[in-house]
């Protein structure tokens, strides 16, 4: 049975009735000239022109991610086929990047030749890189800021922990973190960083902070650098850079720059948030976070204030803004350029809202010990008792079956602290035009760095051999291998080392790389651990009652199974 979740829509469609919306809320505001472009399609953010034909950014869309299918967003499916993953660096430069479960994405739209807005770029925005100063059962202080590590839907995101920790309590004193974040709390009040997700620093050399400006602190004799405060943390801005209290900073320094005695940082490097530069009236943005000072006129979602009134549309219709609501608010720049007017404000499921659409890899059937889970675009999916199977779409007659390695899968359910909670499992047949990201497992037979072509040697389920022709660009982003170089593909090739890829595969066969790895087996990064269930996690109970996935009927061998999704297909 085929069913339609909210997460599942594409969106487009939908977006169209708010897009008029905003447009007439932009023309009411007296925003005179402005396209329709500006508004974006797919709740994301706008690129215009500066008549010379370069885009220019008039709005900014951020938030977490809930899946991928393509890259979904606060519970919304974003087509990413065209995006460029970057994240930035301590010096200004971008690197490739690739998303993770939890991490908090800057999106980027641009228009194509037809006037049709394309997601060109997402921005992986880490909030905190830093070593762990002190830490209690759900929080961490690092680099002067609380971080709390929530477990319960009902308080916002729930925290998804990196592989390197197999719950909260093994992050230690000391410890580099990178932590994805929202703000918490609003001006004047105690603020705090609900993190979303926690990671080992993709660059440990470089300290890295966005937050708010608390307090801008009174010049010093003797100085030209202004001081402002972040929480406890009190901060040097670079020589010439100036700062006003509640704009959204970014901040770096060397780690030699931070004295974690008197909690100063002197930073090398700043940037302000796009809420503080985009002062054209009509600007638009768009935050997902924890709704804090709510007093019917105004309120703060993610360290930003805007304004609310009658024409301020609620979705749905009947709810009831409160402090701590998990919601997308989005917002445009006042006429006169001072305020961000908010112009929906939409509740953002907590439970129920995460995607998964790719390649089954690592399954694992339950034990005692362990609930039953696979992977899917390097996410750990957990099952449960109430886990549903539609093996329809691979399976020609309804008998039972159970999961393998290989299949093409939709999953939809929550998302817990080591990856997703499955409600529903679904086989789906396997795209081959292009449209849809797949995953490939083996090992290197040849390649040929000039052309960016290699062939893919992958054992199937019945223990026979086929081949993959694979290519790669300059987005391709490589994992473990952080090249291709010739000397490191050769010696992957001599070692017999197994690599993963994700990409799309197009109707010919060739596999168009977006992203490759080192499979797990080469790293132990995805090795099973005892299960230490959180509120949202399977527990040890249930995991003990599980002798399989339902159907709970002797299921027929993965070699049959497979053949026959593959016949479906």
């Amino acid at each position: 049975m085929t069913t339609t979740t909210r997460v599942e829509r594409d969106r487009a469609a939908e977006f169209q009735p708010e897009r008029r919306r905003l447009f007439g809320r932009a023309a009411g505001l007296g925003l005179i000239g402005l396209g329709a472009g500006l508004l974006g399609g797919c709740g994301g953010s706008g690129v215009g022109s500066n008549g010379t034909g370069s885009p220019v950014l008039l709005s900014q869309s951020v938030g977490t991610v809930s899946g991928f299918g393509s890259v979904v967003v606060d519970g919304v499916r974003r087509d990413d086929s065209a995006a460029r993953v970057e994240r930035e660096r301590a010096d200004g430069g971008r690197d490739s990047a690739e998303i993770r479960l939890g991490q908090r994405v800057v999106l980027e739209y641009s228009t194509d030749a037809a006037g049709t807005e394309v997601l060109g770029r997402i921005e992986v925005r880490p909030s905190l890189v830093g070593r762990v100063s002190e830490r209690t059962a759900d929080t961490l202080g690092v680099l002067g800021q609380t971080v709390v590590i929530n477990a319960d839907p009902t308080r916002g995101p729930i925290t998804v922990l990196g592989e390197r920790w197999r719950s909260a309590a093994d992050i230690a004193l000391g410890e580099a973190v990178e932590l994805h974040a929202i703000v918490t709390g609003a001006p004047g009040g105690a603020r705090r960083l609900l993190a979303t997700r926690i990671d080992t620093p993709a660059s440990p050399d470089t300290l890295r902070l966005v937050a708010p400006v608390s307090e801008v602190l009174a010049d010093r004799a003797g100085t030209s650098r202004q001081q402002v405060r972040i929480g406890a943390l009190t901060v040097w801005l670079p020589a010439g850079e100036q700062a006003q209290a509640g704009q959204m900073l970014t901040l770096h320094a060397p780690p030699a720059d931070f004295d974690a005695a008197t909690l100063v940082l002197r930073a090398s490097r700043m940037q302000v948030d796009a809420a503080s530069t985009l002062v054209a009236a009509g600007s638009r943005i768009e935050r997902a976070g924890l709704i804090a000072g709510w007093s019917g006129r105004s309120l703060t979602i993610d360290g930003i204030t805007m304004e609310v009134d009658a024409a301020t549309v609620l979705k749905p219709a009947t709810l009831l803004p409160a402090d701590g609501l998990h919601a997308r608010v989005v917002a445009l720049r006042s006429s006169d350029a001072l305020r961000w007017q908010a112009v929906s404000i939409e509740a953002v499921a907590t439970t129920g809202s995460a995607l998964l659409v790719g390649t089954l890899s690592d399954w694992s059937a339950a034990t005692a010990d362990s609930p039953a889970s696979f992977r899917v675009r390097d996410t750990r999916v957990t099952l449960t008792s109430a886990t549903v199977l539609d093996l329809g779409d691979c399976i020609a007659a309804a008998a039972t079956a159970t999961l393998v390695d290989g299949l093409h899968v939709e999953v939809t359910g929550s998302v817990g602290s080591r990856g997703i909670v499955a409600d529903r499992v679904r086989c789906l047949k396997e795209p081959r035009d292009g449209t849809a990201q797949i995953t490939r497992q083996g090992r290197i037979l040849s390649f040929d760095v000039q052309a960016r072509r290699l062939t893919l040697q992958q054992t199937t389920e019945d223990g026979g051999v086929r081949e993959i022709a694979v290519s790669w660009s300059e987005s391709t982003h490589w994992r473990d291998p952080a090249r291709a170089s010739t000397d490191l593909l050769a010696t992957l090739v001599a070692e017999g080392r197994r690599i993963e890829i994700e990409g799309m595969l197009s109707a010919e066969g060739l596999l168009q790389a977006r992203r490759v790895r080192l499979h797990a087996s080469a790293d132990h990064r995805h090795e099973r651990s005892p299960v230490q269930p959180a509120p949202g996690d399977i527990s040890g109970d249930t995991a003990a009652r599980l002798a399989g996935v339902r159907p709970e009927v002797q299921a027929r061998s993965s070699t049959d199974t497979l053949q026959r999704c593959q016949s479906a297909s």
